[in-house]
């Protein structure tokens, strides 16, 4: 009987590690422009380990702006490891990751064999302004200005006054997609044997989780590629809910890489190009 133990004391640091191997943590990762960052929260929300490294922006030429996915993986993977451990946490205790990305910057990849055919362009390249200049003065933008004008003289729809006042610019991934179709012969050909996928981050991260099984987006990325519905919601319009900016008149300014200030509208989409 000597060897049981004789007070509450002795129990604890036994319950304790019992406690500790049952709790259940989620982790939430940023990819932004300048930074990546996970934290582990457990079930109270409480931040119990983070770890941050600086993302890699390559400058191959005036005005592009890209990243080398291979290092960014790297990067993503060491971050969520290293937060684990700073948590003092096991992988058999994550229940949940929840990613967040900058948008807009793509890639397009082998469907194959997973190998990607170039690095991220970033939202930041200017390399398909020259593009963007053409298609903004073309007689195409010219045709569906006027028609979206008369449509909206008769029906009152503010997404028809939008698309009249609509035009390209850099930071959308369409024409700096377009840019790649152009100039890289090897994209050219991967999408004429129905072999080339293209996403932006988050999509390509999914992808990599899942080795493959997964090639999908959520509709705040996919908004920002010029090749979806803009009226949806983005991240950072979706940050407005999170700083409880629930009424109309509301304003939420998000100061990074990029300086964002946003204004709860009401109901209703309003009709703007910026």
């Amino acid at each position: 009987m000597s060897g049981l133990p004789t007070s509450l004391e002795q129990l604890r640091p036994e319950q304790s590690t019992l406690e500790a191997s049952r709790a259940r943590f989620v982790l939430g990762l940023d990819v932004g422009s300048s930074m990546i960052r996970c934290h582990v929260y457990d079930r109270t929300a409480r931040v119990c380990g983070s770890s941050a490294q600086k993302v890699k922006n390559l400058y191959p030429r005036v005005g592009w702006v890209e990243i080398d996915p291979d290092i960014l993986w790297t990067q993503f993977v060491a971050v969520i490891k290293d937060a684990i451990k700073a948590a003092g946490a096991q992988t058999n205790q994550i229940v949940g990751l929840g990613i967040s990305t900058q948008r807009a910057t793509f890639i397009t990849w082998n469907r194959k064999t997973g190998n990607h055919f170039h690095n991220f362009i970033s939202w930041q390249d200017l390399r398909a302004i020259e593009l963007v200049k053409s298609w903004n003065n073309s007689l195409i933008m010219k045709f569906l200005h006027s028609s979206c004008r008369v449509l909206h003289f008769f029906t009152r729809s503010k997404r028809l006054l939008a698309a009249s006042r609509f035009t390209f610019t850099t930071q959308q991934a369409s024409l700096r997609l377009a840019w790649i179709l152009q100039n890289l012969t090897e994209v050219q050909k991967a999408v004429e044997e129905e072999n080339c996928c293209f996403g932006t981050i988050d999509t390509w991260l999914l992808y990599k989780l899942t080795k493959g099984s997964q090639y999908a987006t959520d509709f705040s990325n996919a908004s920002t590629t010029g090749l979806f519905d803009p009226y949806e919601v983005g991240d950072q319009q979706s940050a407005m809910f999170g700083e409880c900016c629930f009424q109309t008149g509301d304003v939420k300014l998000t100061m990074g890489t990029g300086t964002f200030l946003d204004i709860n509208t009401g109901n209703d989409p309003q009709h703007t190009v910026g």
